[in-house]
């Protein structure tokens, strides 16, 4: 600590204590606070998913804003599928990578009742979960995956059709 005397030093000092900035964690902490849950968010999320999908996605996971609106307020990422990857292969027209969405969601029961009351013919069952299809005009279909038991969500979009959809969530065992 660094103590100052201010005035002349006959009469009574009134210290001031300058408490001095501790290094190690100057240098190395970032200026955005959210950063550092960020990246937890993005690793446990990753950490999550099936590793096809991760290796597929690879780095290209960044903490997502708005993707989907979560009621829970879970933490989600945007990823992205390479249009070479061999993941994808044949699934989406070419030269179209898949945006990824992902969150691990608290409570993900309500999900297939959601959807089923939606549109009951595009929910299937799958392993651990529920998917449902999406069609978005031509060329453009969007696939969800919950898994009850864990709560991974996906939502992966960009494929040519429903079946390649349903592909996509096979190659990757969701």
């Amino acid at each position: 600590a660094v103590v100052a005397f201010g005035g002349d030093d006959t009469e009574d000092p009134k210290p001031t204590q300058a408490v001095a900035a501790d290094v190690s964690t100057a240098t190395t902490t970032p200026a955005d606070p959210a950063a550092v849950a960020g990246s937890a968010d993005i690793v446990a999320i990753t950490a999550a998913m099936p590793p096809v999908l991760r290796k597929a996605v690879g780095n290209s996971c960044k903490a997502a804003d708005a993707v989907e609106a979560q009621p829970s307020g879970t933490k989600n990422v945007s990823c992205v599928v390479a249009p070479s990857d061999q993941l994808v292969r044949g699934l989406i027209t070419s030269g179209t990578s898949v945006q990824v969405g992902s969150w691990i969601e608290p409570s993900p029961g309500g999900y297939e009742q959601q959807w089923r009351r939606e549109d009951a013919s595009a929910v299937s069952r799958r392993d651990s979960g529920y998917a449902r299809v999406q069609q978005f005009g031509s060329g453009y279909t969007t696939v969800t995956y919950i898994d009850n038991v864990g709560g991974l969500f996906v939502k992966a979009s960009g494929f040519k059709d429903q079946a390649s959809a349903l592909e996509f969530l096979t190659r990757c065992s969701l």
